[in-house]
């Protein structure tokens, strides 16, 4: 067996050593790999968590929210009663102005107006 000294190595010992130092170089490497899959794991199911709150807070909200026939539905039922609203409060307006013109002195205007439309004055 040859002599070991400071300035020379044999080349078994040299490839072992490489062999040793790759072997934990990779271990190292796979370590770092595994702690990052963790890590970006961790991250990804928090992100799903908060994603799922948020998707059950839109269905809630979403049961909230009127949908468009019953809208549609309501606002034709509206404007029927305003039509209604409006139709009656014409009519009495109509028959509030007669019973002010009757009121101030039209009573004779008109009977004055029908007896010459009949032909009784002139």
């Amino acid at each position: 067996m040859p002599e070991k000294n400071e300035t020379h190595v044999s080349l078994r010992d040299f490839v072992e050593r490489i062999f040793v130092e790759r072997q934990a170089a990779l271990e190292l490497a796979f370590r770092a790999q595994q702690e990052a899959l963790s890590i970006a794991t961790r991250n990804l199911d928090s992100r799903l968590e908060k994603l799922n709150e948020l998707r059950q807070e839109v269905t809630t909200d979403r049961g909230n929210y009127i949908t468009r026939d019953k809208y549609d539905a309501d606002q034709k039922a509206e404007s029927a009663t305003i039509a209604g609203l409006t139709k009656r409060l014409d009519e009495a307006t109509g028959a509030l102005n007669v019973a002010r013109f009757l009121g101030a002195g039209g009573v004779f205007v008109a009977l004055a107006a029908l007896l010459a439309a009949y032909g009784v004055i002139k």
